[in-house]
């Protein structure tokens, strides 16, 4: 695509993560980032859940950290996904 706006991103990113190329979908997370696309609901809980995937804990924590600043952590799609990050790097206290 010539052009991508924050759903073909998402969708991109996802189809990565079901094909479990989680290189990739970092990859096309890092390119996202870089082109300046303002990232949505559905970016942030994609991205915790290749966190939970992963695990990579330092991603997770900024990502959380993100999402506390746009307030974004009482959507309950990201909620669960914050949840699921935490009990699959193995912060069960944090995911409680």
């Amino acid at each position: 695509m010539k052009e991508r706006d924050v759903v073909s991103w998402n969708v991109i990113i996802a189809a990565r993560i079901r094909e479990g190329d989680l290189n990739g979908a970092i990859e096309f997370v890092k390119e996202m980032m870089l082109q300046g696309e303002e990232a949505s609901i559905c970016t942030y809980s994609t991205l915790l859940s290749l966190c939970a995937d992963l695990p990579i804990v330092r991603w997770g924590l900024a990502t959380h950290c993100r999402v506390l600043k746009l307030d974004f952590e009482s959507n309950v799609v990201v909620g669960s996904a914050l949840i699921d990050m935490y009990a699959k790097c193995g912060w069960l206290n944090i995911a409680r």
